[in-house]
């Protein structure tokens, strides 16, 4: 005769139990927790969270998945302004505890970051604006396949934009990267990633030219803004595989040639913005264009 509790059902009782046990009563992991009182006590903020209970999913600046009730979402963006600096070491290694953390906002928790691979495992969105990045352009960004949304606004990130760390980013659907330091010219595998909507690469130091023509075919791009660069040559080549393009931004530029009429054909096209730049139609442009 069968026992009546087979080793199979057993094991998956001990296995629940165990689980269970990993998680405190008010739906907060125990690890999880730990992980946010280490981030709490490395920003130097005792009141982060804002709430001394268990249940960290309740918490200031804190989003749990409603189903699995693990931390999904932190956002700092107004943190950093007014914590402590004195005793300030966050090291990004410590992220590696939330194992489904999607969105991280560390923007301006420029003194406080002692290193930025631990964050290599995240999964979608990622905003390190005005953390004081400098030189070159970060290679571990490149080995966050699965993000779809980075910001890096307002750094101080010099050279250009490495084409093969660009290309692995193929779940890209936004991409801010203005106010930096970029020089150099745009990498064509920037305007290859097939889910990329929202570029912005304004206020930088790019050089050359917008590296797509009609034989590329259309871009998966809707806003795109280039301005306040050094970009040059003719737009005509370009117009056609602006097909989904909605919002275009080029002034403050170096194009030059005539003034490609088929712009304005442009099927889903509501904004244009070609001012400040050397079109044969004008000797400078400045001025906004609505089509």
């Amino acid at each position: 005769m069968g026992s009546l509790f087979p080793w199979g059902s057993l094991s998956l009782v001990i296995f629940l139990l165990l689980h269970s046990m990993l998680r405190l009563s008010s739906c907060c992991f125990v690890a999880e927790r730990a992980a946010l009182m280490d981030i709490q006590s490395s920003l130097g903020a005792p009141d982060l969270w804002g709430k001394d209970g268990d249940d960290c999913c309740s918490w200031e600046h804190v989003k749990c998945n409603n189903s699995t009730q693990r931390v999904s979402h932190l956002s700092f963006s107004d943190v950093c302004w007014t914590t402590s600096k004195v005793s300030c070491f966050l090291n990004s290694t410590v992220f590696s505890a939330l194992r489904e953390l999607e969105y991280l906002d560390l923007s301006y928790c420029y003194q406080c970051l002692l290193s930025l691979e631990g964050l290599v495992g995240l999964s979608k969105y990622l905003d390190l604006s005005g953390a004081g990045l400098g030189g070159g352009f970060p290679q571990f960004i490149g080995e966050i396949v699965s993000l779809e949304v980075l910001v890096l606004n307002d750094n101080n990130i010099t050279g250009g934009l490495p084409g093969a760390a660009v290309r692995n980013l193929r779940n890209l659907r936004q991409l801010n990267m203005s106010y930096s330091s970029f020089e150099g010219n745009l990498p064509g595998s920037l305007f290859s990633l097939p889910h990329l909507k929202i570029l912005d690469l304004s206020a930088n130091s790019l050089g050359g030219r917008i590296p797509i023509s009609s034989e590329s075919g259309p871009i998966s791009l809707e806003v795109l803004d280039l301005s306040s660069n050094h970009l040059n040559g003719s737009l005509s080549e370009s117009v056609a595989a602006f097909k989904n393009i909605r919002n275009l931004k080029l002034g403050g530029n170096q194009f030059s040639g005539s003034l490609p009429v088929s712009l304005c054909a442009l099927p889903h096209l509501k904004f244009l913005d070609l001012s400040c730049n050397n079109f044969i139609s004008h000797a400078i442009i400045c001025g906004t264009f609505s089509c």
